[in-house]
């Protein structure tokens, strides 16, 4: 097994995106990166600034069937 030595970013998919940004960034005290409201995704900064990043991402409207 080769080992993981360094991770940049992971990226959720969340149906609610101001609440997940409630919980990542005032629950969990992450540093918010940038918000791109048209692309409806928040990025927040993991440890230290430029270490990792977590990517939030408002799912679309999911159809059945």
């Amino acid at each position: 097994m080769i080992p993981i030595r360094d991770f940049f970013g992971a990226h959720l998919t969340v149906a609610n995106l101001q609440r997940s940004r409630s919980f990542f960034g005032d629950a969990l005290e992450l540093e918010l990166a940038q918000v791109f409201r048209e692309r409806k995704v928040a990025f927040y900064w993991i440890g230290r600034r430029g270490d990792s990043m977590l990517g939030l991402w408002r799912r679309g409207r999911v159809r059945s069937g």
